[in-house]
């Protein structure tokens, strides 16, 4: 089973409870050119964006398909 860790308070989130966060963004290839020079995952892939409840953003690697949902 896949968690998710936030680095400010150590949370770990299992994948229910990591959809269950608050969505922030979701960056792909041609959203992270701020961040990134060359996206460096599948272009089927998007970096998820969610708040813990320590007010921190965690970010995921996710499939394209599965992004968004709340």
């Amino acid at each position: 089973m896949s968690t998710h860790e936030c680095r400010g308070c150590n949370a770990r989130y299992d994948a229910v409870s990591w959809r269950s966060l608050p969505f922030v963004e979701a960056l792909g290839p041609d959203e992270s050119r701020d961040v990134f020079t060359e996206w460096p995952w599948s272009r089927d892939s998007t970096l998820e964006l969610r708040r813990c409840a320590c007010g921190q953003t965690v970010a995921s690697l996710e499939s394209r398909r599965a992004s968004h949902a709340a």
